[in-house]
């Protein structure tokens, strides 16, 4: 089930809500009090941080004045300059594993943004998603530790984008901590093909390397032990 926008906002809203009209009608407390309480719930039930990322995403959208053409070419790569903080480690001090794959979701939001693809895609009533996604890990990410978040397209197909994420350190020479290869689905009217044809009308699509070639098969063999088998 998808959830609009609305319905996530109400959801999000309930839990602090009702910490803040208990705290105020019946603990009685001051509307400071309440609102610390219900602003701690709202920390502990949800991944609030999250949240505040894409508000501030969305008010820069609104805000500051956006470029008319794309900032970069289709096939360049997309650099996030980023650190590890307190709020990416786990129990052992570095940077936890699901946090990989939460920097990939926002640096494929801005990478796409970049290069003139998803403004094409919500212009006709699309959208990108995740079908499948392998990262693999070469060495830890220490606390305050930082580093570059490179994302690039590889190749497509009739429905996917094949986009690589590689956690780079700014170190010298350059260590590649993390390598992530991400099946962004495209949905709607339009076929990756087509926005690239739009976005970079001269681009030849490049050849699927061999590595991507062989997870796509992986993934098609996976797929097809998952479904029922005839009787």
């Amino acid at each position: 089930m998808t959830l609009a926008g609305g319905a996530i906002v109400g959801l999000l809203s309930l839990v602090p809500l009702t910490i803040y009209a208990i705290a105020l009608f019946v603990l009685e407390c001051s509307h400071g009090v309440c609102m610390l309480l219900a602003a701690l719930g709202a920390f502990a039930a949800y991944d609030v941080w999250y949240f505040i990322d894409m508000f501030i995403y969305q008010v820069h959208l609104a805000v500051l004045p956006q470029p008319t053409s794309p900032k970069i070419g289709l096939m360049d790569t997309h650099l996030r300059h980023l650190r590890v903080t307190l709020n990416d480690i786990d129990r052992n001090g570095h940077c936890n594993n699901a946090r990989y794959l939460r920097e990939c979701g926002a640096g494929r939001r801005d990478f796409w943004k970049a290069n003139g693809v998803w403004d094409i895609i919500r212009k006709h009533g699309g959208n990108l998603v995740v079908g499948a996604q392998t990262v693999r890990y070469r060495r830890e990410l220490a606390l305050w530790q930082s580093y570059t978040l490179e994302t690039r397209v590889l190749a497509w197909d009739d429905r996917a984008y094949y986009v690589e994420h590689r956690f780079v350190s700014t170190e010298n020479p350059p260590f590649i901590h993390a390598i992530v290869l991400v099946k962004n689905n495209v949905l709607g009217a339009k076929r990756p093909h087509e926005l690239v044809s739009i976005v970079a009308k001269d681009q030849v699509q490049p050849a699927i390397p061999e590595e991507v070639a062989l997870w796509i098969k992986s993934n098609q063999v996976s797929s097809a032990k998952l479904r029922p088998k005839k009787q």
